[in-house]
């Protein structure tokens, strides 16, 4: 890994983050603390941290969907996966938020906090010519190379209520 890269310096900071959280990092929350302590771009940052696990297999695991911790902290049964600390952000009544703002978010979402896609895009609006007929998000889950035993690709609609 090099640390004069962009990536690398991203990562370092993510492994000093879960040097410093032995009960494990939620991705979102991950790329919020490395956002706050450079100016890297959101989706530098993403693409630098969505598969740690991956890139780092001697050093870190995922104990569950969306988790990061150090293979270090594995054997301590104690130490729990982070529960989820939703932060609500207050909104002004007079302020309004359009709709298909919350489409690519949620897409992301799926992917990269649930895991239930490998991959999403928001639609939304009504791109089917029926405001009624297009889904918000469309996902597709594959199994991957890796697995042993592969199973169906699935196509994955969502719609927010």
């Amino acid at each position: 890994m090099s640390q004069s890269s962009i990536t690398g310096q991203i990562r370092k900071i993510a492994l000093e983050i879960l040097e410093n959280s032995p009960q494990g990092v939620r991705y979102s929350v991950l790329s919020r603390e490395i956002q706050k302590r450079g100016t890297f771009n959101k989706n530098t940052i993403s693409g630098a941290t969505w598969d740690l696990d991956a890139t780092f297999p001697e050093r870190i695991y995922k104990p569950d969907r969306g988790i990061f911790r150090l293979l270090r902290f594995k054997d301590n049964i104690l130490l729990q996966p982070d529960a989820r600390k939703n932060k609500v952000n207050k909104i002004e009544k007079n302020e309004s938020i359009r709709e298909d703002a919350f489409y690519k978010p949620f897409a992301d979402w799926l992917v990269n906090e649930l895991e239930e896609c490998t991959s999403a895009i928001g639609l939304g609006g009504n791109i089917f010519r029926d405001k009624w007929g297009t889904p918000d998000v469309v996902g597709i889950r594959e199994s991957k190379r890796s697995d042993i035993v592969p199973f169906p690709t699935e196509i994955i609609t969502a719609n927010q209520n």
